[in-house]
């Protein structure tokens, strides 16, 4: 047997095979964050279908830390109590299941709005506990706020959470710290975090293997990403006209004029970043495997994570077999093909058909939930 299917264990959490959903924005939630019966039947639909780890994503723990329209909210009783049945359905389908959370913030943020948003964490991983779920993924990559604290290029604090490597890390360890201490020890704790930032004086693969070292007594599983924003998802070659369309017009000048007229002038430099990064960027399969494999290397006792442009089966089972990473993370294969590793359990795929041409990305700038529309 393939070394993919073979199971393995994170923290306390037990899973049959070698492959993560990666959690990603599904723009599937009504404005006030409950889920669209269309988001349980995509998450039934991938345990379903081989998937050891499910993801839901970007899930806003208390209503100021939401960023996006049809975000989904996790920060009620009621949040939680309408995932129960899907959450059975997926374990009865033989996956594990742990809700992405995200918080919209700056990293100039008060220490009263640091406590809040630990709290908000504790809480939401609290009500997650209560439905089933088996876990709570950080969300600390791709600019976001958790990313920022954990940049020397954006974290400019003066006290205790920042200028240091323990003092970036220090929000991320007391969430940790407190999800640990009111979850027990049966629940696990991820995140996704940058390997790199890609922009000057930012994060890189030896300060990401920093951040692990000190994290790996309190997180069980490090997913391991890359770039700011939109822009790590990278297209195979460079954005034809009708993607630069799409991308300006979606995406880019609504993102613009609201962080100008809000003053945001951190938000506006990442928008910016995001639109150079995106269009400059080349595409090669497993962009950010050479930063989870340094870490992996620094940290081999870390259960290590690797996400962005796995496509050929035999590739990612070569990269498990010779231990560079314990896990292989997949979204937009799996936007397109929710049974892509069932194919290649039953020999019937080699590779994904995902062509990362990004057109799923495109779809939520126009205000739509995540799809294929490839042809």
């Amino acid at each position: 047997m393939s070394i993919a299917f073979t199971p393995t264990k994170i923290g306390p959490m037990h899973l049959k095979n070698r492959f993560m959903r990666s959690a990603t924005y599904e723009g599937l939630a009504d404005e006030k964050g409950f889920p669209k019966p269309q988001l349980f039947t995509m998450m039934e639909k991938l345990s379903q279908n081989e998937i050891g780890l499910i993801v839901p994503g970007y899930v806003y723990p208390i209503e100021k830390g939401k960023s996006m329209k049809n975000q989904t909210g996790f920060y009620s009783q009621a949040h939680a109590d309408v995932w129960k049945e899907s959450i059975k359905t997926i374990h009865k389908n033989g996956s594990k299941i742990m809700f992405q959370i995200s918080y919209k913030g700056k990293p100039t943020m008060t220490i009263p709005e640091i406590e809040e948003l630990i709290d908000s964490y504790h809480k939401a991983s609290l009500l997650t506990k209560s439905v089933g779920a088996d876990g709570l993924e950080l969300h600390a990559g791709h600019g976001l706020l958790l990313s920022r604290f954990l940049s020397p290029a954006t974290n400019k604090r003066n006290d205790k959470y920042g200028g240091s490597i323990e003092g970036r890390a220090r929000i991320i360890s007391e969430i940790a710290e407190t999800i640990r201490k009111s979850t027990g020890p049966d629940f696990a704790i991820g995140i996704k975090m940058n390997g790199y930032d890609n922009i000057p004086n930012g994060v890189t693969p030896i300060i990401s293997s920093q951040y692990v070292n000190l994290l790996k007594g309190k997180i069980d599983l490090f997913e391991i990403t890359g770039g700011i924003s939109i822009g790590t998802l990278r297209c195979k070659g460079r954005m034809n006209f009708l993607q630069k369309l799409m991308f300006v017009c979606g995406g880019f000048i609504p993102q613009t004029i609201f962080a100008a007229l809000s003053k945001d002038q951190e938000g506006l430099m990442n928008v910016m970043e995001n639109f150079q990064s995106l269009i400059d960027k080349k595409y090669y399969d497993g962009y950010c495997l050479e930063a989870a494999e340094y870490i992996k290397r620094n940290n081999p006792d870390a259960f290590v994570v690797s996400v962005a442009c796995h496509r050929k089966f035999e590739k990612m089972n070569e990269i498990l077999d010779q231990g560079k990473v314990d896990l292989i993370s997949l979204s937009r294969p799996l936007i397109r093909e929710p049974n892509l590793v069932k194919k290649f359990k039953e020999n019937k795929a080699t590779e994904s058909s995902c062509k990362s041409c990004n057109h799923c990305i495109f779809t939520i700038g126009l205000g739509n939930p995540i799809g294929c529309s490839y042809p």
